[in-house]
């Protein structure tokens, strides 16, 4: 029988290899920003190191030493991330496909919109579903743009986008080496929308998400809740109605420097304490907490009395 071990360990092989092209991303990233970037620049933000930069900085260092995908895996959609590579995987008719034809540019653009698409929803769920927003709080609770923003993703988030990320790689029969660059190309856009960039793409930004798309996504104000969920591209709000309305205007130019206060509302944090809003502790303080209001142990306790 395969162990979890040799399933997960090729994973972080693999993970490893693009720490590197991780680093280069952030660097040109952290340069485009530098020069482009208005109010703020991130490297101000992390030299006056406040909680929010400090918390940006904690996640990051958490998934870029790979400590954060192998604690993913120990949540609930980590389990079942495992199950499906155990269980599934080895079934599916199309492995490899797109590499056995030599469509690995295709298979890469097909696999990049259909992530995407996929990435919308489980966005939107975050949003709509209360106990999932609980995780993606985490995310809308930084008061800042800062570039390490994007890695601010709790643990049982990160493991939903994994397990999501496995079912298309695995249906569409996409090579190693193919998914890397989808990988890639999705975390350098994910960089720069948590950039203090004013560029809304103009006309472009109908189609693409710019940084302003998303620097609204992430405002503190109630008109703006719930809107822009797209990653890369921005046709999915308008096709499923949740384009914020201020973006028409927003995209009739090709800068924006009009920008609202980010962060939750206060009161609406999961916890207070500095403590229990740590990486990996709030984790699982939410998933205690959870099991404890809804009584699941008395349910897991008759289960074991029978």
């Amino acid at each position: 029988m395969v162990s979890v071990f040799e399933i997960v360990r090729p994973k972080f092989e693999v993970v490893s290899t693009t720490i590197g092209w991780t680093l280069l991303n952030l660097s040109l990233a952290f340069i485009v920003d530098a020069i482009w970037g208005k109010g703020p620049k991130s490297w101000q933000n992390l030299l006056k190191l406040d909680w929010s930069t400090k918390k940006d900085l904690l996640f990051w260092t958490l998934y870029i030493s790979s400590i954060g995908g192998a604690l993913a895996y120990l949540t609930p959609p980590g389990w079942m991330s495992i199950s499906f590579i155990k269980y599934v995987q080895p079934y599916l008719p199309f492995s490899g496909e797109f590499a056995k034809w030599g469509w690995p540019i295709l298979g890469g653009l097909i696999g990049l919109v259909v992530y995407d698409f996929v990435h919308y929803w489980s966005h939107r769920f975050h949003h709509t579903i209360p106990f999932l927003w609980r995780f993606h709080a985490i995310h809308h609770e930084a008061d800042k743009m800062c570039l390490l923003t994007g890695n601010r993703v709790a643990l049982t988030e990160a493991a939903f986008n994994v397990l999501s990320a496995h079912v298309i790689i695995s249906l569409l029969g996409l090579h190693t080496s193919t998914t890397l660059v989808i990988v890639l190309i999705r975390q350098f856009i994910d960089i720069v929308q948590h950039s203090n960039l004013s560029w809304t793409y103009g006309k472009l930004g109908y189609v693409f998400a710019s940084p302003i798309n998303h620097y609204l996504h992430h405002s503190v104000e109630k008109e703006d809740w719930d809107l822009n969920y797209g990653n890369i591209l921005s046709i999915w709000d308008h096709i499923f109605g949740t384009q914020n309305p201020k973006m028409k205007e927003i995209n009739s130019r090709w800068a924006f420097d009009g920008r609202p206060k980010l962060g939750i509302p206060e009161g609406s944090k999961n916890f207070d304490n500095k403590f229990l809003s740590l990486p990996i502790i709030e984790d699982f303080a939410i998933w205690i907490v959870t099991f404890l209001k809804l009584k699941l142990w008395a349910r897991v306790f008759k289960i074991f009395q029978k």
